[in-house]
């Protein structure tokens, strides 16, 4: 967490909306770099520069991580498209380029381990086509897309079709036999036990780090070798487990606000990336807690900051001029 506090004064007093392009392009070519090391791990040629779960084809962090941060970076790639597109003719050459950028960061992220990642690149193509076309439009190019990149990724990455078929088959292997020790399986014993903690603790929850004790108390109860861990890949649950009913709503009001002032934002900049980044966590949450750890709570905290932060205002001008933000 050492970096998260490093940032801290950062997002409090240096970051500025009007620099919020600065940032996507820096962050964008993080990734690009990042890219740029798993193709070559394609042709044969390994880096592994990160720690814990990271590997050739996620070079600085894990697979849970990558996919979110590789999401965010294909909603900027398809904004950067559609900015081209409209712009004057000086600017449409770039078009291409931001395509292949496109292109690529999606063929990395459906020939990976990141499940979330995947789904929120869904995600991703719902946002940008639901607020750039008219709804039939959108209803066309939206499911088209989606079916094509299935197929396509389905087809071609060994990688995808196993993660895939795995969801079908450990969910009814879980369901049939109880059989516990698959991703799948985890994560459907970690809900049921979470779900018992929850009703015994309705109202405050067990409190703040006092979840994997409760976990471990719960799973006493049955004959299994899985082992607690310290959430249950449910960022909903671990909330509610942990603070309760009231806890749940305070953090749901969090992405309520974040999606009612991006809708209401007449800046098409902060309204779209507000509202892409509450609707692409509210879906990533129900299968991992995402803003528990850092790098993805880093992201998250990064890019609201410089979509909300206040505009520089000099001595000579007049804060009148601008919005509150």
């Amino acid at each position: 967490m050492f970096e998260f506090a490093i940032l801290i004064p950062i997002l409090l007093s240096i970051s500025r909306y009007e620099n919020f392009r600065i940032y996507l392009f820096a962050f964008l070519i993080g990734i690009l770099l990042t890219s740029a090391l798993i193709l070559l791990d394609y042709f044969g040629y390994k880096f592994y520069l990160g720690f814990g779960k990271a590997s050739s084809k996620t070079p600085f962090v894990s697979s849970i991580s990558q996919g979110i941060l590789f999401t965010f970076a294909i909603f900027i790639s398809l904004n950067e498209i559609w900015k081209n597109i409209n712009s004057n003719s000086s600017r449409k050459p770039l078009t291409f380029m931001w395509f292949f950028i496109l292109f690529i960061l999606i063929f990395i992220q459906f020939d990976s381990d990141s499940r979330a990642g995947q789904v929120g690149t869904i995600v991703a193509l719902f946002i940008f086509f639901s607020r750039n076309f008219k709804f039939r439009d959108f209803l066309i190019l939206f499911f088209t897309s989606t079916i094509f990149i299935f197929v396509i990724s389905y087809s071609y990455s060994d990688t995808f079709k196993n993660k895939v078929d795995k969801v079908f088959i450990e969910t009814s292997e879980h369901l049939q036999s109880n059989y516990e020790v698959t991703s799948i399986g985890l994560r459907l014993f970690w809900y049921k036990k979470t779900l018992e903690i929850i009703e015994d603790n309705f109202w405050l929850g067990v409190g703040i780090g006092d979840y994997k004790e409760s976990l471990t108390e719960k799973m006493k109860e049955d004959d299994t070798s899985i082992k607690p861990h310290v959430n249950p890949h449910n960022m909903y649950l671990l909330i509610f487990s942990t603070t309760g009913i009231f806890g749940l709503i305070f953090f749901l009001n969090i992405f309520v606000l974040l999606t009612l002032r991006s809708l209401k934002d007449k800046d098409k900049i902060k309204s779209d990336y507000g509202l892409f980044l509450s609707v692409f966590f509210l879906s990533v949450m129900m299968t991992d807690s995402y803003l528990l750890g850092h790098v993805t709570q880093q992201l998250f905290a990064v890019i609201l900051a410089g979509i909300f932060s206040k505009p520089y205002i000099s001595k000579n001008e007049d804060s009148s001029n601008y919005s509150k933000i």
